[in-house]
């Protein structure tokens, strides 16, 4: 194989990852937000409890564009607030908190 096909081939499974991985977090998100009701509160940490240990990604960024098109949806708006984070992993730095916006 050549290096450009390898290339290619490594591209093209990162993207079926990527989709996959935000595909099963949206439906996580959706989980959180009608488990809590509207009104309620919740950070990217809520999710990554829901979805428990995820082998395909280590980047925990990856959640943001699962939020955003949360967002867009209408399911979830920012609060404008950070709060410190719960994880070890994180030392408290500030994640973003937002406002579950969709009814069950």
């Amino acid at each position: 194989m050549t290096a450009g096909k390898e290339r290619s081939e490594g591209i093209a499974r990162v993207e079926r990852d990527r989709k996959a991985f935000q595909d099963k977090a949206l439906v996580g998100l959706l989980d959180v937000c009608l488990t809590r009701g509207k009104g309620k509160l919740l950070t990217s940490e809520d999710v990554w409890t829901v979805l428990g240990k995820v082998d395909w990604t280590m980047e925990r960024r990856a959640m943001g564009p699962v939020f955003a098109n949360a967002a867009r949806l209408s399911w979830i708006k920012p609060t404008g607030k950070f709060v410190p984070g719960k994880r070890a992993s994180r030392h408290a730095a500030p994640i973003r908190q937002w406002r579950i916006m969709i009814n069950e």
